[in-house]
């Protein structure tokens, strides 16, 4: 789900009725607990990790696994040193869920469901999906 569903009534409940979920958390704090955690390598681009996490509010700690990706990478040399110092910015992402499963095909699963948001996204913004050029259903549909 997307993370305008990462509420406690929500989660909570999903969880009342029996059912599994997997959303998105919103990265407002977040992201600074997640630079502080022991990440797992997946491959050269892809780390993760998993933990409890209690939001503000919530009355109980939820399963959480982040993800970060490589955004940018590069060497730094200050000042003509010999000290060449390697530079690495992440993108952070986290999901909650009750799901029991490896962390990859958490992260798999969310992904298949994440491409199809990325089109309606691209057609929203991109090709003005959402708007019409002028109040006649037969002219826009000729344009």
């Amino acid at each position: 789900m997307d993370c305008g569903y990462f509420s406690n009534k929500i989660i909570s409940t999903i969880e009342d009725k029996g059912y599994n979920y997997l959303v998105k958390v919103k990265l407002k704090d977040t992201t600074k607990i997640l630079k502080t955690l022991e990440w797992n390598t997946y491959n050269k681009n892809l780390s993760f990790c998993e933990f409890e996490y209690k939001c503000n509010k919530w009355d109980k700690p939820r399963k959480m696994i982040g993800f970060r990706r490589i955004k940018r990478e590069e060497e730094i040399n200050f000042f003509n040193s010999n000290e060449i110092i390697k530079y690495v910015e992440y993108e952070y992402c986290a999901l909650c869920t009750s799901l029991e499963d490896k962390v990859i095909n958490i992260y798999r699963l969310y992904n298949k469901r994440g491409e199809c948001e990325n089109w309606i996204e691209n057609l929203k913004h991109q090709f003005h999906g959402c708007h019409t050029i002028t109040n006649n259903f037969w002219t826009n549909d000729i344009i």
